[in-house]
């Protein structure tokens, strides 16, 4: 739609209702991928029952479609607000991610992704993605990316912020619960403020 005038620039009806998945809940799985783009999922019918998933980046202004590889829809995916958006699994889901990986928004090419078995790089869960840095945990201890090269940054920068700007980083802690990966309606949380470094 044409935040001009309000008109529809183009429309994909190639959507199926596939046993589980209703194209309407789609739209919660639409990420913005830079000024000119958005990443979402084509869902086709595979079978009478069954439907599979494709990750797609899409033209904005004409609903031109480009198949991401391999890439089902991960859970979430997050623009860094530059060139690049960041995919893999919610934080705090039930599952840990199966893998990460980062897309460059304007030819759609993966530039990278986790695991990377042949150097012993891990799946981390990612918190935070912002301007060419993903924020991240591991069992180790907090980590930070480069949203390029997946490469480290920083190994131990202190905290893994679920929210991230120019002046400080946002974390969250679960202080009370089950303690077994589940949040709960009686799990308690403690959001902490950190200012940026330098």
């Amino acid at each position: 739609m044409s935040m001009k005038d309000g008109d529809t620039a183009w429309q994909d009806r190639s959507h199926k209702r596939t046993a589980g998945v209703n194209p309407a809940f789609q739209a919660q799985w639409t990420t913005s991928a830079g000024p000119d783009g958005i990443i979402t999922t084509k869902v086709t019918r595979s079978g009478i029952f069954s439907s599979c998933s494709q990750l797609v980046l899409v033209d904005a202004k004409t609903g031109k479609e480009k198949p991401l590889a391999d890439k089902a829809r991960p859970v979430e995916c997050r623009y860094d607000e530059k060139s690049v958006v960041v995919c893999g699994r919610h934080p705090g889901a039930a599952r840990r991610a199966a893998e990460v990986f980062a897309v460059d928004v304007a030819s759609g090419k993966v530039l990278w992704e986790l695991p990377d078995r042949a150097a012993g790089r891990i799946v981390p869960e990612v918190t935070a993605v912002r301007h060419g840095r993903v924020y991240a945990s591991t069992a180790s201890g907090p980590v930070v990316l480069d949203a390029r090269s997946g490469q480290d940054i920083e190994l131990e920068p202190g905290i893994a912020p679920v929210a991230v700007n120019e002046y400080a980083g946002l974390t969250a802690v679960r202080k009370t619960g089950s303690g077994s990966g589940f949040s709960s309606a009686d799990d308690l949380w403690e959001m902490t403020l950190h200012r940026a470094r330098g």
